[in-house]
């Protein structure tokens, strides 16, 4: 490719709140693009859906592609045979919810109702606990992308009813503190 092609000749830049694309038509017509997406706080999953949906719908205006239809392959829920919701009960207040515990065929599922940060010391504190209890090999984290967080705690073993009311006790306790920590640095 020689520098004619590339001579360009109009350029526009669009610009909304963190989001500025500039966008050039070439001398033989052709189009190319820079897109910059400034929000802070944004985790990079949302960070790059956002900018690949920006792509493609640059891509169908100027340069009429068509959108591949991708066979998505259906996830099928399991649904929990019973849940233990996860909350902190004050005396002449209401008790405030912080997540649950979904009981499956052959495992145990912790989850916060929002992702919490891995490397707080309740959470350090909650997982120490489960895999002392349970072993290591039966705990599995599964974390966010960036994986400063998890979204859900999973143990591979049945328990007895009076295992999950004291792990439910133990993970309301550890979320409330967690929670409460991200609210004052929030």
């Amino acid at each position: 490719m020689n520098e004619e092609e590339f001579e360009e000749r109009k350029t526009t830049t669009i610009t909304k709140t963190g989001l500025s694309v500039e966008l050039t038509r070439t001398s033989k017509g052709t189009y190319k693009w820079t897109i910059q997406v400034d929000v802070p706080g944004l985790d990079e999953e949302e960070l790059l859906k956002r900018l690949d949906r920006i792509d493609k719908a640059l891509r169908r205006r100027f340069l009429k592609e068509e959108e591949e239809v991708e066979e998505k392959e259906e996830i099928v829920e399991e649904k929990p045979l019973k849940t233990v919701p996860l909350q902190v009960k004050r005396k002449g207040r209401k008790s405030k919810l912080f997540g649950r515990v979904a009981v499956y065929e052959d495992k145990i599922v912790v989850e916060p109702l929002n992702p919490l940060l891995i490397k707080d010391g309740a959470i350090g504190w909650l997982l120490g606990y489960m895999e002392g209890k349970f072993g290591k090999d039966k705990v599995d984290v599964e974390k966010t992308p960036s994986l400063e967080r998890f979204r859900r705690i999973i143990i591979r073993a049945k328990l007895s009813d009076k295992d999950l009311n004291e792990l439910a006790r133990k993970a309301s306790w550890s979320f409330e503190k967690a929670m409460g920590r991200e609210a004052e640095t929030g």
